[in-house]
């Protein structure tokens, strides 16, 4: 079957509720529904035993909670499509049961958080296990059901920084796949582009077919430039600078911690070569930039071709070699990511250090010269030098070189705004912050210190006014707005500064909507958990079997919650609103981006696999 037909193959999946005139009791039970004929099933036995009968009303995080969090919750809740909520009012307690000991350590009480949920459609109950040791444990109800299991501290947290980190491997963009490093095939792809823009061999001609271009063939001594680095965007095969922010947020965590990181434990290509794996992945993030910056400090957006969404971004033109024209926020970006390379790297090999610091001077005098134009959109200019001023505390922290201390206290007066900008405030800051010169001007550091303090404040207002804790407050979004870990961008900051222990709890409790303390009670990272995506929008060589389906890689966070479903009978509560399918209109819940989703997520589970140890 041709893979544009799969993608819009859709089966749709409908669950019906059994109402039975009194509580089940241990025991088999046999279902049978006569109207239904072969080859589906007409009738299903249930072996029920509520000690051993795991049930999804029950909300835990699926992986592990964090051991150092002395915050920690279960939920219990759910909302049946048209019959509504589901009624738990008749339970009171319950145990948590230690599966190493096989034997009851804690007796709680299920207390009501709140009643008719209008996120959830549920009533919400939690049931408070903040005062368990490191361990594995599952939650029993008497008269009801267990948990699935859960895990607090140890490998969970590690598995967790392994596997959303080695999100970045697997859509490196040039990268082979292949044992040891992956368990996934595919050739080192999108390297050889030629001059007219067009794709030459790999996987990308794969791609030609799928969009029903054919293979381009190069001509007569037309010349072929070689590519590498970079990472795919989402399920599409363009590449970006504006992913950078994501491999910032990953060199931020490595900054708090970097003693918990090491050369090998990533599993990478570059493992091995004694400089630890998050910054070799770094390397790669910014390696296509670095190579293809042009003489004049200018970086390009980024690369593609026909075949990987490239007209959409560049009006119908094919630049030569398929990379797109330079653009002033990337090239700011470069020069901030850059610097904090370059400066993170310098004690394991100087001589990347001295290419980096060079290739951001020399980007960030680019992106100075040309923050303005005649006729660009105002609305513009605050952005633009809210990235130059991220670029100038990077160089500065970099090279203690007073040009960029000055321009630092000139954006920051500046009547744009500049420092102030509230993009991405805290990861820009961090460098400016952190850096222990001299002449670092101390009333501009307590203005950000107190500027951070306050958007982590304003998540823990936020997060108790919603059933299940989300810093985002009763609202919906899309695209990845509601992801969890965006929430952690201001509390782990907040909490390295502070070190107060309401912004870790509240970066933990993020991290466990993230993983199953919610509505859908599932995971929004492929292949983790016990009930994660099964059908993302992702690259079809990440799928175990090419016809997309069977296992995916595991790592990838998807969009999480989207914006309401209003379309359907009955109207979805909007905390259940949630397609998990490939294609037919459902990206905007079940795909996700380098920057949007995987940095944030990445550094997340960084910090707190860092922190277990601590």
């Amino acid at each position: 079957m041709a893979r544009d037909a799969l993608m819009w193959r859709t089966i749709w999946w409908h669950t019906y509720y059994l109402y039975l005139p009194e509580p089940m009791k241990s025991g088999r039970y046999t279902v049978s529904v006569r109207s239904i004929n072969p080859p589906f099933k007409r009738q299903a036995t249930l072996d029920y035993n509520d000690r051993n009968t795991s049930s999804k009303v029950i909300k835990v995080n699926q992986l592990a909670y964090s051991s150092r969090s002395t915050r920690r919750y279960a939920y219990l809740g759910w909302w049946a499509g048209d019959a509504g909520k589901i009624d738990y009012a008749a339970l009171r307690t319950f145990e948590v049961i230690d599966e190493a000991r096989n034997r009851t350590v804690h007796t709680g009480h299920i207390a009501l958080r709140g009643i008719d949920d209008p996120m959830s459609g549920e009533d919400v109950y939690e049931m408070d296990i903040s005062k368990l040791p490191q361990g594995r444990y599952h939650i029993y109800i008497p008269g009801l059901a267990r948990s699935d299991t859960f895990t607090i501290g140890g490998e969970g947290l590690r598995d967790l920084y392994y596997h959303t980190m080695r999100a970045f491997f697997h859509q490196r963009c040039g990268q082979e796949f292949r044992a040891p490093w992956t368990t996934f095939s595919k050739p080192a792809c999108h390297v050889e582009v030629a001059k007219s823009g067009r794709l030459v061999t790999g996987p990308g001609c794969i791609h030609c077919l799928w969009k029903n271009v054919e293979p381009y063939v190069v001509g007569p001594n037309e010349p072929v430039k070689h590519f590498r680095g970079g990472y795919h965007d989402a399920a599409d095969f363009d590449t970006f600078a504006y992913h950078l922010p994501a491999t910032a947020q990953t060199l931020e965590a490595y900054e708090m911690y970097s003693s918990a990181f090491t050369d090998g434990d990533l599993n990478i290509p570059e493992s091995g070569n004694n400089k630890p794996d998050v910054l070799d992945e770094a390397a790669w993030g910014l390696l296509f930039l670095i190579e293809n910056q042009n003489p004049d400090g200018s970086v390009p957006l980024g690369r593609g071709n026909e075949c990987d969404a490239f007209k959409q971004n560049t009006n119908g033109q094919y630049p030569p070699f398929g990379v797109l024209p330079p653009w002033r926020d990337s090239t700011a970006t470069f020069a901030a990511v850059a610097a904090q390379f370059a400066r993170l790297i310098k004690p394991y090999d100087p001589q990347s250090a001295q290419r980096h610091v060079a290739a951001a001077r020399s980007a960030y005098e680019w992106s100075k010269t040309n923050i303005d134009r005649p006729g660009d959109p105002k609305k513009d200019i605050p952005s633009r030098k809210a990235r130059l001023s991220w670029a100038a505390c990077e160089l500065f922290a970099a090279t203690e070189e007073a040009t960029y201390n000055q321009d630092i206290k000139d954006l920051y007066n500046d009547k744009d705004r500049g420092v102030q900008y509230w993009w991405a405030r805290p990861l820009r800051w961090w460098a400016y912050l952190t850096c222990n010169h001299p002449e670092v001007d101390e009333q501009i550091c307590a203005w950000m210190r107190t500027q951070i303090i306050a958007d982590a404040d304003k998540v823990l207002e936020k997060m108790e006014t919603v059933a299940y804790r989300h810093g985002a407050g009763p609202r919906t979004g899309g695209w990845g707005s509601m992801l969890p870990a965006l929430q952690a961008q201001s509390l782990l900051p907040a909490y390295s500064l502070t070190h107060d222990q309401e912004y870790l709890d509240a970066a933990s409790l993020h991290a466990d909507f993230q993983l199953g303390c919610n509505p859908l009670s599932k995971t929004f990272i492929t292949g983790m958990g016990y009930r994660h995506p099964n059908r993302p929008e992702i690259a079809w060589y990440l799928y175990e079997d090419p016809d997309l389906s069977g296992p995916t890689v595991k790592g990838l966070t998807m969009y999480t919650l989207g914006p309401p479903i209003k379309s359907w009978y009955p109207i979805t509560p909007p905390w259940r609103s949630h397609r998990d399918l490939w294609g037919n209109g459902a990206e905007i819940w079940s795909e996700f981006t380098v920057h949007q989703t995987i940095g944030p997520t990445a550094m997340l589970f960084e910090s707190l696999y860092a922190l277990e140890d601590r």
